[in-house]
């Protein structure tokens, strides 16, 4: 079993040599057992979250395993985006998907986390990860992760359990990928953990409530690998273990209401909600005028 951790800070062209290695070679169904990946992204989780001994699974998998020594995360650090450049390879300014909400010039449309047309998830041709794989001729499925819902070109993952919705338990997630694995229907599979960042929103990442939701992370670790053992799998799976971005508090004293700057007859299209950036894209013509405010 190869453990591969990017929950501290490990440079994402890395993490994509180790998904290519499944997918780089042709595969057959009888074929799928030499070579298995599972990729497990916890949301939001800091990297420092390991040094709270709350942790204790992921902590000896990190020591008995391999842990990267920093993570570059992506820009915008935003669920969506930041996990389709996991999945792809690219940049978000090459992948296209820059927020969770955003306005497209060319489009003339606004794109939000749910919507699912492919002008607005390939706009260059790329496709995740676990397209690449079936292409290859093997077998994915996708738990949660955003994007799972995507057709690309006419391909969509071979198995798939819900859609990007908080209320399926985590050890169902998990249980459903060992599951396929087991029985040799996949050799690949990704598994998306909408926490600890909730929490993190809800609380704060220095909270006792982000504490208990760390032991609960760990829990569902600890479930993963003991369902992994039960079937034979624990030393036949390549793991990787990673998250998308951090969290840091923040004094919401010094809040900057944008929109008693923004005049909208200048900027019709700016974004500030549910985004750790402000989006603008000014009126034909008045670009400068970003310059002179």
């Amino acid at each position: 079993m190869t453990m591969l951790f990017t929950l501290s800070k490990l440079d994402l062209r890395r993490l994509l040599c180790l998904l290519l290695m499944v997918t780089g070679v042709k595969l057959t169904r009888n074929t799928y057992r030499e070579e298995l990946l599972l990729l497990v992204s916890f949301d939001g989780f800091r990297w420092d979250y390991l040094e709270r001994d709350l942790t204790p699974t992921l902590n000896d998998l990190a020591k008995h395993g391999s842990r990267g020594g920093y993570i570059i995360n992506p820009f915008a650090t935003k669920t969506l985006p930041s996990h389709f450049t996991t999945v792809t390879g690219l940049y978000e300014e090459s992948h296209g998907l820059v927020g969770t909400k955003m306005y497209d010039p060319v489009l003339n449309e606004t794109f939000h986390r749910n919507n699912t047309s492919i002008e607005w998830w390939s706009q260059t041709g790329q496709e995740p990860i676990w397209i690449t794989n079936q292409r290859q001729g093997g077998s994915s499925a996708v738990i949660e992760y955003p994007g799972m819902d995507v057709s690309f070109g006419g391909m969509r993952p071979d198995y798939e359990y819900s859609h990007f919705s908080y209320s399926v338990p985590f050890d169902k997630r998990s249980d459903f990928a060992v599951s396929l694995l087991a029985n040799g229907s996949i050799n690949f599979a990704a598994i998306y953990f909408h926490e600890p960042d909730l929490t993190g929103h809800q609380h704060g990442p220095d909270s006792f409530e982000m504490n208990d939701t760390l032991k609960l992370c760990d829990n569902t670790v600890k479930h993963l690998m003991k369902e992994l053992k039960k079937v034979n799998l624990l030393h036949e799976v390549n793991i990787i273990f990673t998250s998308d971005h951090g969290m840091i508090s923040v004094d919401k004293s010094r809040t900057i209401y944008a929109e008693n700057y923004l005049n909208d007859t200048i900027y019709p299209h700016f974004t500030t909600e549910d985004n750790p950036v402000l989006s603008i894209w000014p009126r034909k013509g008045k670009f400068g005028t970003i310059y002179c405010h």
